[in-house]
């Protein structure tokens, strides 16, 4: 606390290391929600997010994991031994805490700092992966209306695939399509009949999901690229959905909680995951950039030239 020229403390200096005194045992402070949007300290807060969200999957797995359980101790509380003597719950408990503290603090502080993550942080992949993974209201708009079904649809099948049983998940979709106008009768027929057959659900289910996936990149392409203006209108339209939803005073204060944890803070968490990777990558970029120019530097002066 003494300064460099061994001068004392202040008292504004006083007060305000006594203040952190009383948090010094806890080592992991998520980002703070109200700061104006830093590329350092982002890319910081999100490398020790991303880490606890590890460890807090790895410890619901085992929670006798003893790299994890020193890994998880060693964010938390700058102690990685610190673990021993507490109980698989508590190590799980002290997991969950912290995680739900990180992630309700990262998506408020993208809200604060939602034009910037929106308009300047995300590219055409990222925004493409926004619009597959956050969840999309539908809002009495008939072009809206229609590529939120045929997302939903594209997401849902893409899920289906990735199922424990696939074969399961793919013929409760290929049932549906026996009321279908644009299935003919006697394929309906077929499809009742087939059923459990895996090679018929199967192909018929990837065709149709070719198919999907096809019309939707039609629908949101713009020569090679997305069309950032009209997925950003899925995007916000949705978004302002959510918001009418959850400022509708019909609704309880559990229904409020649900749609901000369900409908709200998916997309502000996932913009953080998405701008994290590049945010991070320019820092990396820029800390190249800085060795090879301070090894110019000692070079030239090394034969005696100016910097």
């Amino acid at each position: 606390m003494v300064n460099e020229k061994n001068e004392q403390p202040n008292l504004e200096q006083i007060v305000g290391a006594a203040k952190a005194a009383e948090g010094a045992a806890f080592r992991y402070k998520p980002i703070n929600p109200k700061d104006t949007y830093d590329r350092e300290a982002f890319v910081s807060a999100l490398s020790e997010f991303s880490d606890l969200e590890q460890y807090r999957k790895a410890l619901d797995q085992d929670p006798s994991n003893l790299g994890a359980r020193e890994d998880l101790f060693g964010l938390l509380y700058g102690d990685p031994s610190f673990h021993r003597g507490f109980s698989p719950e508590d190590v799980k408990k002290s997991a969950k805490e912290a995680y739900k503290a990180g992630l309700e603090q990262t998506a408020r502080y993208v809200e604060h700092n939602h034009n910037k993550f929106f308009n300047d942080l995300l590219d055409d992949k990222a925004m493409h992966a926004l619009l597959m993974n956050v969840p999309l209201y539908k809002i009495g708009n008939n072009e809206h209306d229609t590529l939120v079904s045929i997302i939903n649809d594209v997401k849902s099948m893409n899920a289906a695939t990735q199922a424990e049983n696939p074969i399961e998940k793919m013929s409760e979709f290929v049932l549906k399509r026996t009321k279908s106008d644009a299935v003919p009768g006697w394929a309906k027929k077929l499809i009742k009949y087939f059923s459990g057959d895996p090679r018929f659900v199967q192909r018929v289910f990837m065709t149709e999901f070719a198919a999907k996936q096809q019309v939707l990149s039609a629908a949101i392409s713009r020569g090679e690229g997305i069309d950032q203006e009209k997925v950003r209108r899925i995007l916000e339209n949705s978004l302002s959905m959510a918001y009418e939803k959850l400022d509708d005073g019909d609704n309880s204060d559990d229904e409020k909680k649900d749609i901000w944890e369900e409908c709200i803070r998916p997309y502000y968490v996932t913009m953080a995951k998405l701008a994290y990777k590049s945010e991070k990558e320019k820092i990396e970029s820029d800390d190249e950039d800085k060795v090879k120019e301070d090894k110019r530097k000692a070079e030239r002066a090394a034969i005696g030239m100016a910097a």
